[in-house]
């Protein structure tokens, strides 16, 4: 898969991944469905790596936890795309969770669930957690999620001065 953009303009995001405008039912249905890919996600870290003593709370703290849990234990590429794409699911639903949790922000959803998108209106400028989660577990190790979450509260920062 080319990589996917981690953040887009409105209309850009639209263009890609086609319009964010779902039913009401449908949304609620998606938002259940990360609640319960994220929750799902946070039982599995946390016996898979109950030695470690990983806290998932939807803080800074966790995401650095998980930044160093994917260098410790994925530290290639992972290659089988559907090992990937269960991965990108789980670990992008508890981001994109977290971000909405301690930013703010409106779900969008589109027409696959990877492509689901956070949107910040006075800027009109979204984010795609699940873009992130597949970037970071394609290899690219200088794209950590802490990272990520750190620009997004510095973009939307910068903007509001």
């Amino acid at each position: 898969m080319e990589q996917c953009p981690v953040e887009l303009s409105s209309t850009d995001a639209d263009r890609l991944y086609g319009s964010h405008g779902l039913d009401v039912l449908r949304c609620q249905q998606l938002t259940r469905e990360l609640e319960e890919l994220s929750e799902k996600m946070i039982q599995e870290v946390m016996i898979t790596f109950e030695e470690e003593g990983v806290e998932l709370d939807f803080s800074l703290e966790s995401l650095e936890e998980l930044d160093a849990l994917i260098t410790q234990h994925w530290p290639e590429p992972i290659e089988d795309e559907d090992a990937l794409s269960a991965i990108v699911a789980n670990w992008g639903a508890y981001l994109t969770l977290l971000i909405l949790q301690n930013v703010g922000g409106q779900l969008r959803f589109r027409r696959e669930l990877e492509h689901v998108s956070i949107h910040f209106e006075r800027l009109d400028w979204e984010v795609l957690p699940l873009h992130r989660v597949r970037l970071r577990f394609s290899g690219h190790t200088d794209h950590t999620l802490t990272d990520y979450y750190i620009g997004i509260v510095e973009h939307l920062t910068a903007e509001a001065h």
